[in-house]
C-alpha cells in the first residue's frame, strides 16, 4: 500500500525508490502521506524500529570489531561494569568523530580525546582499540547504543554565546529529554518530568557519583522546547561565550522509548510502570526529590544488570522488565524510597 499510494508529483516515496531512503526519513514521509488518509493503520506501518541496543563485550587488549548491533551507531556509552573509581562513562557519537568522548560521569575535564579508544562507528557497530578505557583485558563493558531518527534521537553541536537564545534541533517532535555536555563542565539534563511544578526553571546534574536537581531558570531560559528549538539562558553550564557544547535530544519513538517518573511506596512490592507500549531493555532512573541521588541502569533480560556511575556492575533484581513496562521490585533508596520521586528513562 506505501507504494501504490501518491500525494502528487512531490511524493518521491515510490515502491521503486523506497530503498533510497534510510529508515528515519521513510518512516518521517510516510507518516506526513499516511498520517491523515488511513489515521491508525499509518502508524503501524511507520513503527520505528532498530533505533536502539544495547550490547556486552569483553575487553581484549587488542583491536576488535563489537558487532550485532543492527544498525550503525550515532551515539556509544560505555560502562565498565566491574566499576571504575574515576566514575568514567564515556560517551562516544558521530557527530564529535570518532576518538573524541564525553565523560558523562564526571562533572570536570568532561571532553577527551584517545586514539586508542573507539575509532570508528560500523554498519553493524564499532571498532575498538587497545585503550583500558574499553578495552581492558579481561573486563566486561556494556555499551548503551542510539541511532538517530526522526521522533527518537538527535544530536546537535553550538558554540556559547552567553546570552539566552534559542538552538535549532532535528528532532522533529519535542523532546522528552536533552542532555547538554560542555567542555569543562558536567552533564545537564532538561526534561519535562524533572519536576511538577518548572521543569525548565530546573536542571539535572550529573556530578562525579551522583546526581542533583536543582531551580535555575538560568540553564533553559525558564522555556520548554518545542519540535523545532530548545532553549538555554546564560548559565556556562550551557552557554558560555565561545564554549562548544553538545545535545543529546530524546523523543518518544513511535512507541520504542518512554519518559516519565514515579513516586516510590518504600515496599519490596514497589510501584508499576505500565502502558509504555513495549517491554524496555534498558531503564534509566534517578531520584529527582529529594535532590540527590545515583544514576541507576537497568538493563537486560529481566533486568539481569544494573549499574550506576562508578560502582561495580550489580545482579540483584532492582525491577522486572515486563510487556509494557516495569515493576519496582526493591526497597533500595536509588529506586523506591517511600514517598520520592524518581524519573524513568526507557528504550525497547
Amino acid at each position: 500500500m506505501l507504494g501504490n499510494y501518491s500525494s502528487g508529483k512531490n511524493n518521491n516515496l515510490s515502491r521503486q525508490n523506497l530503498g533510497h531512503y534510510p529508515p528515519e526519513i521513510i518512516n518521517q514521509r510516510s507518516e506526513q502521506m499516511l498520517g491523515t488518509r488511513f489515521g491508525a493503520m499509518a502508524s503501524s506501518l511507520v513503527t520505528a524500529t532498530g533505533n536502539f541496543k544495547t550490547v556486552s563485550y569483553t575487553g581484549t587488549g587488542s583491536m576488535q570489531n563489537i558487532t550485532s548491533i543492527p544498525f550503525q551507531p550515532d551515539l556509544v556509552l560505555i560502562f565498565n561494569t566491574a566499576g571504575n573509581a574515576s566514575g568514567t562513562w564515556p560517551a562516544f557519537d558521530s557527530t564529535n568523530g570518532p576518538t573524541n568522548y564525553a565523560d558523562w560521569a564526571n562533572n570536570s575535564a568532561n571532553h577527551g580525546t584517545d586514539s586508542n579508544s573507539l575509532t570508528s562507528f560500523n554498519s553493524n557497530g564499532f571498532t575498538i582499540s587497545s585503550s583500558s578505557l574499553v578495552n581492558n583485558n579481561g573486563t566486561t563493558y556494556q555499551a548503551f547504543c542510539w541511532k538517530k531518527a526522526a521522533n527518537f534521537f538527535d544530536i546537535e553541536t553550538y558554540t556559547g554565546n552567553a546570552t539566552a537564545r534559542t538552538i535549532a534541533h532535528n528532532l522533529t517532535s519535542v523532546p522528552q529529554m536533552i542532555n547538554i555536555s560542555a567542555t569543562v563542565l558536567g552533564m545537564v539534563i532538561g526534561s519535562a518530568n524533572l519536576t511538577a511544578s518548572s521543569p525548565y526553571g530546573s536542571y539535572g546534574y550529573f556530578g562525579n557519583t551522583s546526581i542533583s536537581v536543582s531551580a535555575n531558570v538560568n540553564m533553559w531560559n525558564n522555556t520548554a522546547p518545542n519540535s523545532s528549538v530548545f532553549s538555554v539562558g546564560i548559565s556556562a553550564a550551557v552557554n558560555n561565550n565561545s564554549a562548544p557544547y553538545t545535545a543529546y535530544l530524546w523523543g518518544t519513538g513511535a512507541g520504542k522509548s518512554a519518559f516519565g517518573t514515579y513516586t516510590g511506596n518504600g515496599s519490596s512490592t514497589g510501584p508499576s510502570v505500565t502502558g509504555l507500549g513495549f517491554m524496555p531493555s534498558c531503564v534509566m532512573i534517578l531520584l529527582q526529590s529529594p535532590t540527590s541521588s545515583n544514576l541507576r541502569v537497568v538493563y537486560g533480560n529481566n533486568a539481569s544488570g544494573a549499574l550506576n556511575l562508578d560502582s561495580a556492575a550489580s545482579s540483584t533484581n532492582f525491577i522486572n522488565l515486563v510487556s509494557g513496562g516495569f515493576n519496582v521490585v526493591t526497597t533500595n533508596a536509588d529506586f523506591n524510597t517511600n514517598g520520592a520521586v524518581y524519573q524513568y528513562m526507557a528504550w525497547a
